[in-house]
Formats: C-alpha cells, sequence, structure tokens
C-alpha cells in the first residue's frame, strides 16, 4: 500500500505458455487461471509484429499442441518480432472478449534472445475441433486448447467464401464444423467451393468466434 508511484511486479523464473493457457474443458470459464497474476514466458515468434492485426501484436509457442501458444499485445509497438525470433517476456496475463493474452509491463519488458530459431511444427487437427467453442454438446472437446497456437487442418472441403478475402472449410463437411480462413497475406490460391485443401497458420479468435 506505500508502494511509491509507477512500480509495478516481476515474476521470478519463467512460467509455460500450457500453465497460461489452460483451462478444464468441463468448466463453463475458458479463460486463464493465471489471469491478472504477474509471469515472466519464454517461446518462438510463430506470427511476427503485425501480422496478428496491428503492429502491437505477434504470437508466441512454447512447444506444441493443445495451449501451447499465446497471443502478445504490447501496446507500446516497441519492439518488431519476426517468426523464429525466442522472445523473453515480462508481464500478467489478461482475457480480452475470451482471448488469452500476455501484456508486457512496458516495451522493455520485451527481450529477443535469439532469431532464426525452427518454428514448433504445425499441430495436425480437425476442423471440427476448432470450431468447437461451446460445452453444451458434452463432448469435452474445445477449439480454445488450440487458441494463437500454429496448427495445419486435416483435408478439408471449401464449403464457401465470404468476401474480403476470408473463405470456410470443414472436414466432415458440415457447416457447424467449419473454420474461417483468414489469409494475412495475399494467396496466390483462390478458393473453390467443393475442393479438398489443407491450411496451415495460427486459431484465432475473435469475440469468442
Amino acid at each position: 500500500g506505500d508502494a511509491p508511484a509507477g512500480w509495478y511486479e516481476t515474476a521470478v523464473g519463467f512460467t509455460s505458455i500450457y500453465d497460461c493457457q489452460f483451462a478444464d474443458p468441463n468448466l463453463e470459464y475458458q479463460g486463464s487461471s493465471l489471469r491478472d497474476k504477474v509471469v515472466s514466458v519464454r517461446g518462438i515468434v510463430t506470427a511476427g509484429t503485425g501480422d496478428v492485426g496491428s503492429n502491437s501484436k505477434f504470437n508466441l509457442q512454447d512447444g506444441t499442441g493443445p495451449f501451447s501458444g499465446i497471443l502478445v499485445y504490447e501496446g507500446t509497438a516497441t519492439n518488431y518480432v519476426l517468426p523464429g525470433d525466442q522472445v523473453a517476456i515480462g508481464g500478467y496475463i489478461d482475457e480480452y472478449y475470451g482471448l488469452t493474452e500476455m501484456i508486457p509491463h512496458n516495451g522493455g519488458a520485451v527481450y529477443i534472445e535469439s532469431f532464426g530459431n525452427d518454428l514448433p511444427a504445425p499441430s495436425i487437427v480437425d476442423t471440427r475441433v476448432l470450431a468447437d467453442n461451446t460445452l453444451l454438446d458434452g463432448n469435452g472437446i474445445l477449439g480454445e486448447a488450440y487458441e494463437s497456437v500454429w496448427i495445419k487442418t486435416a483435408s478439408s472441403t471449401v464449403l464457401d467464401t465470404l468476401g474480403y478475402g476470408e473463405w470456410i472449410i470443414s472436414d466432415t463437411g458440415a457447416r457447424a464444423d467449419s473454420v474461417v480462413v483468414d489469409p494475412i497475406i495475399a494467396l496466390s490460391y483462390q478458393p473453390v467451393i467443393g475442393e479438398l485443401v489443407t491450411v496451415e497458420g495460427f486459431m484465432n479468435y475473435s469475440y469468442g468466434d
């Protein structure tokens, strides 16, 4: 209570991204149990500055598989990181409309340790799993586990195009099992309804979807 103005907490040692992201699929609350907690994390950048929607965001991953990725929201936009950079960050965990975020203390709390590292191997995940953001079906499967994780879909059918460069794929052919493909760069491939494709990239959740 008598701390000087401008103080902030720091964490000693590193917390795994898995522990920052994990949510029990049997619980209604699917946010991080470490929300508002101060942590330090370390990982490999999979989607660099500007590739996740703004110059204040990038994706960081520690290992592979469920709960291994996290979005970093650095509001100062001080740092420019590229895929393959190994980065250590001090800050706290937050939730933004269901999207778990790592919020650095400030621009100086993002430290590039090395660069040119191999990206994590993509997790092969069915679109049915990625599309599952509800507990109502009772199957214990949630796409939440792959939020901000580098993934690759199984062979999937192009179901529809949405305009603005977005299109929908499903590996079962059902709309309910579909995900939206929203390229961050212009693709040479133009989606054709009915064609089979595989897509590699990161999972993003926007306002719960």
